[in-house]
C-alpha cells in the first residue's frame, strides 16, 4: 500500500508490492523493507527523486533492466508512468522542484544494447539527462555487464547528486 497520509492509503498494483515488502535486493545485496509506502513530508528519497525534475533533465529517471526481463520492465515502465500523483500532492515544493502530476518521462531502452561492448550514445544522453536511475534487481540483471555499466556511468556522471533506486 502506498501510505498518502495518517489514515488514507492507496493500492499500487499487487505485483508491485509482493516484490517489495522485504527482501534482498540481487543487484545491491541490500536488504529492502517496505518499499512500497510513501510517506509525504518524510525523507522518501524514492519519492522525491521521481516527484520534481531537476533542471535541465530529459527523464525523471532511467529505468535499468536485463533484457531477460524485459516483461517486468516494460510492465513497471507502465505503471510508473501511468500513476496519478495524489492531487493534494501536486505542485508541492520539494528539493527537486515542484511535485508533477505524472511521474513521466521515464527512459526505457526497448531494443538490445550493440554487441561492441560500450553504450550506445542514446543510452548516454538519456542516463545524462535523467533525474534518477531505477535498477530493477533481478538475477539476471546482477549478471548484466549493461546494467552494471549504466550503473556506473549514472554514478560518474552525478556522483551522489541524484539518487539511484532498487
Amino acid at each position: 500500500m502506498v501510505e498518502l497520509d495518517a489514515g488514507a492509503t492507496r493500492p499500487l498494483p499487487a505485483w508491485i508490492n509482493r516484490a517489495t515488502r522485504s527482501q534482498s535486493c540481487p543487484c545491491s545485496g541490500r536488504v529492502v523493507r517496505d518499499a512500497g509506502v510513501v510517506r509525504p513530508g518524510s525523507n522518501n528519497a524514492g519519492m522525491v527523486a521521481l516527484t520534481g525534475q531537476a533542471p535541465g533533465t530529459g527523464y525523471r529517471a532511467f529505468l535499468s533492466y536485463s533484457h531477460s526481463d524485459a516483461t517486468v520492465a516494460r510492465r513497471l515502465h507502465r505503471q510508473l508512468e501511468s500513476y496519478a500523483i495524489p492531487g493534494r500532492l501536486v505542485g508541492t515544493h520539494t528539493a527537486r522542484g515542484p511535485v508533477p502530476e505524472r511521474l513521466a518521462p521515464i527512459f526505457r531502452d526497448m531494443d538490445e544494447l550493440p554487441a561492441t561492448g560500450d553504450l550506445s550514445a542514446e543510452i548516454k544522453a538519456a542516463l545524462a539527462t535523467s533525474a534518477a536511475l531505477i535498477v530493477l534487481c533481478t538475477p539476471d540483471a546482477r549478471a548484466s555487464r549493461w546494467v552494471n555499466q549504466e550503473i556506473s556511468l549514472f554514478r560518474s556522471l552525478h556522483g551522489d547528486s541524484r539518487p539511484v533506486l532498487a
